[in-house]
Order: C-alpha cells, then structure tokens, then sequence
C-alpha cells in the first residue's frame, strides 16, 4: 500500500492505493508526497505533465518520495527527491 498526499492549486488531497497505483491530478501548482509506511521493497515513481514524462525515480530503500510542479506559460518548473 502506498499513500499520497497533494496539494493542488491549494486544494489538499489524500489517495491510497495498492502498487502499481496511478494517481492523476490537476493544476498550476502542485506538491505531492508518496510514502510506504511498511516494506522494504522498492517502487519506482514516473512524474507526468500531460503526456510527457518528466521525471522517474526509484526509491531505493528510502519510505518516501517528494515532489513539485510549477506552470505557467512563460515556464515550467518541477522536481523530486527522496526522503524517510
């Protein structure tokens, strides 16, 4: 099971599921935090604008994987990290 919480354009939300889990949301603004609260194994995460593959991470041993996206226009801004 893994859980995600997001924050979308300042609407927070919260989404568990079973791995593969995908899990779509809208907005300018975004941050986002997966975490597996039990198992050692690993899970990969693939960050999407649109249909365009922006980021991908492997876990690698850590409980939780963090993000954010900005957009406008004019620019596009986004990362993600591994945390516990």
């Amino acid at each position: 099971m893994v859980t995600v919480h997001y924050t979308a354009d300042g609407v927070k939300q919260e989404e568990t599921g079973v791995i593969p889990v995908t899990v779509r949301f809208h907005g300018r603004n975004a941050e986002w935090e997966i975490v597996r609260p039990s198992g050692g194994q690993e899970f990969r995460v693939d960050m999407y604008v649109g249909d365009m593959k922006r980021l991908s991470t492997t876990s690698s041993g850590h409980s939780k994987v963090r993000g954010q996206i900005e957009y406008s226009a004019a620019q596009e801004k986004y990362w993600m990290s591994l945390a516990d």
